[in-house]
C-alpha cells in the first residue's frame, strides 16, 4: 500500500538574528524598552539634525528617524554600518569610521545644514572610549562652536565625574572641562540589564547642554 504524503506544517518566519557584541569595540545594544525613556530626555524634532556616533544596530538611529529628523550616524564596525544602510531611510546617513578620525565639521557642511550650532549630538559609547570620544566632542564644540547640545550614554562612574559639583569626590579635570562649555545634567540612570550583553557596571545618561 503506498504510504501517504504529509505536508509539513508551515513554520512561522524567523526573527532577524541579532548581531554577536564585539569586545574589541565594547559593544553593549540597548535593549528596546528603554529607547522610549531615552527619546523623552532627547526630545527629537522633525526640524532638527543629529550627529549620532555608535549606532550600532540602529536600536536609536531608526526611532530618531521615524520623527524626520535628520541624522549623521557614524559607526566603527563595518558589518553594522552596511546592515544599517539597508534599514535607514534617506534622511540618514551613515558614515563607516571611527569618529575620533573624522573631520566632524567637514561633516556637517556636507550635510547642507544652514545653522551650524543647531546640530544635537547623540550616542551610546563604548566604555572604554567615553573619555576620548568626549574630548574629541568638546573640542570640536570649542573651535567650531557647531552644537547645541549631546546627550551621551556613558558608564556610570564617568558620567558621575562628568556631573561632578566643586567640593564633591566626582568633581576633578573631567567635570572641568565638560563645564567650562556646557551645562551638565544626569538625566537617566541604566541598570546593567538595559543592555545586552550586560554590563559588569551601571550606566547614566548625561546631558551636555552647550
Amino acid at each position: 500500500m503506498p504510504s501517504e504524503n504529509h505536508k509539513s506544517a508551515p513554520q512561522a518566519p524567523r526573527k532577524p538574528a541579532r548581531p554577536q557584541a564585539r569586545k574589541r569595540f565594547g559593544q553593549h545594544f540597548l535593549e528596546r524598552t528603554w529607547i522610549t525613556k531615552i527619546l523623552n530626555c532627547i526630545r527629537p524634532d522633525a526640524s532638527e539634525l543629529f550627529l549620532e556616533v555608535g549606532p550600532g544596530c540602529g536600536e536609536l538611529t531608526l526611532p530618531l528617524a521615524r520623527t524626520g529628523a535628520k541624522i549623521i550616524a557614524v559607526e566603527v564596525d563595518r558589518k553594522l554600518a552596511e546592515n544599517l544602510r539597508h534599514l535607514v531611510p534617506q534622511s540618514v546617513q551613515v558614515v563607516t569610521g571611527d569618529v575620533l578620525h573624522q573631520d566632524l565639521p567637514q561633516l556637517i557642511r556636507q550635510s547642507g545644514v544652514v545653522v551650524p550650532s543647531s546640530i544635537r549630538v547623540v550616542g551610546n559609547l563604548p566604555y572604554n572610549l567615553s573619555t576620548p570620544i568626549l574630548n574629541k566632542l568638546l573640542e570640536v564644540q570649542q573651535m567650531h562652536l557647531c552644537f547645541s547640545d549631546a546627550t551621551l550614554m556613558l558608564q556610570r562612574e564617568v558620567a558621575d565625574r562628568v556631573t561632578g559639583v566643586p567640593g564633591s569626590p566626582t568633581y576633578g579635570p573631567l567635570a572641568l572641562m565638560t563645564q567650562v562649555l556646557a551645562e551638565a545634567e544626569l538625566v537617566l540612570a541604566l541598570p546593567p540589564g538595559a543592555f545586552r550583553p550586560a554590563p559588569k557596571v551601571h550606566s547614566g545618561l548625561v546631558k551636555l547642554s552647550f
